[in-house]
C-alpha cells in the first residue's frame, strides 16, 4: 500500500492511517503511512488514533475531547453560566432551543444537557486549537452559531 502525502520519505508501508485531510484530487481523505500521519496535525500521538475530520476542514481528537470532558465533570455549571446571560446577550428562545437540541443528545449518552453543551464547546475549542473558556465566553455573549453552525 502506498502513502499518499506529499514527500513521503518511504511511501511503500504495511500499515496506513486514514486521515481526514482532503488531497488536490478532491478526495476528503488521505491514506498516511505512520510517521507521516504523526506529523500530518490530524493524528493523536497520545492515543495512536487519527482525528476526525469535520466539514469546514479542522480535525480533533474524540478521545482527547472525551478526555476533557470527563475531567470537568460536574466541575462547572456551564447552561447556569449561560443562563445568566439570559437576555442580555442570548434570548430566552435561543435558551430554551439550546437545552431543546442537548437534551435527546444527553439522553441518548445517559448524561446531562449541560455536559453535551460542554462537549460541543471542548470539540470547537479543540478544532480551533483554542482555550475551551475562550470559546464559552463567545457563546455567552451570543454566539450560540459557534458550536451549533446554521441552527442557533
Amino acid at each position: 500500500m502506498r502513502c499518499e502525502t506529499a514527500g513521503c520519505r518511504s511511501p511503500e508501508s504495511n500499515h496506513l492511517v486514514l486521515l481526514p485531510l482532503s488531497r488536490p484530487d478532491g478526495s476528503l481523505n488521505t491514506f498516511a503511512c505512520l510517521e507521516c500521519a504523526q506529523s500530518s496535525g490530524a493524528y493523536c500521538v497520545q492515543h495512536q488514533c487519527p482525528h476526525q475530520g469535520f466539514e469546514d476542514g479542522t480535525t480533533a481528537c474524540p478521545q482527547c475531547i472525551e478526555a476533557e470532558v470527563q475531567s470537568l465533570r460536574g466541575r462547572t455549571d456551564y447552561l447556569g453560566a449561560l443562563h445568566q446571560h439570559v437576555p442580555r446577550h442570548i434570548t430566552t428562545d435561543q435558551f430554551g432551543q439550546l437545552v431543546g437540541l442537548a437534551l435527546p443528545v444527553a439522553n441518548l449518552r445517559r448524561t446531562s444537557p449541560e455536559e453535551v453543551v460542554l462537549g460541543w464547546v471542548v470539540t470547537i475549542a479543540h478544532r480551533r486549537g483554542d482555550d475551551r473558556m475562550n470559546v464559552f465566553a463567545q457563546v455567552a455573549v451570543g454566539n450560540l452559531g459557534l458550536i451549533l453552525p446554521g441552527i442557533l
